[in-house]
């Protein structure tokens, strides 16, 4: 079989079955909403709860941004991406929330994956709602800790893989707002 017919029969299939997405065209509106073939709608599917995106004195303040720090950091954080403006929005996060320090990521996607990372060893275990994000689920398994997932908001379940033994330390993941059905 050659790639392409591997493409095409992969395709065939989920788009048989409805599982083949499609992107579609919007345009972002101010207060959080987006427009699609003319019709407006409330964003509920994306990270921008608050509209913020589309808020004048953000969209200001990132101009300034540009015009200060260019459109990109040319590199890592840990090479020379680093500036001023990152350590005095950490000093101002941490005061913020009161902790001594706090240390920021390019996505939550990422914050996840780094700290799965560095917390999780061997004999440790994840706990894991069904819906949980998929960054969570993939840092999970990416992690040496044995994964276990619970169904989804049923406490009870999560109580029962909490009673078995672990030989380390339990990390349980759940969310407040889940993004894959907004409960």
């Amino acid at each position: 079989m050659t790639w392409q017919a591997r493409i095409d029969a992969t395709l065939s299939a989920r788009e048989a079955s409805h599982s083949l997405r499609r992107r579609v065209v919007c345009t972002p509106a101010p207060g959080g909403a987006l427009v699609h073939q003319g019709v407006r709608y409330r964003n509920f599917s994306g990270n921008d709860y608050l509209g913020l995106s589309q808020h004048p004195a953000l969209i200001a303040a990132w101009q300034q941004g540009a015009q200060t720090y260019g459109v990109g950091s040319g590199a890592s954080g840990h090479v020379s991406g680093y500036s001023d403006a990152h350590q005095s929005l950490e000093n101002a996060l941490a005061q913020w929330l009161g902790f001594d320090r706090a240390l920021l990521f390019i996505s939550g996607f990422a914050a996840n994956q780094a700290v799965v990372a560095a917390l999780m060893q061997q004999p440790d275990r994840i706990l894991a709602d069904r819906l949980s994000h998929a960054s969570l689920l993939e840092a999970a398994s990416l992690s040496p800790a044995t994964l276990r997932r619970f169904a989804h908001n049923d406490s009870a379940a999560l109580a029962t893989l909490l009673d078995k033994p672990c030989d380390g330390l339990t990390l349980v993941f759940t969310e407040g707002v889940f993004s894959m059905d907004g409960d």
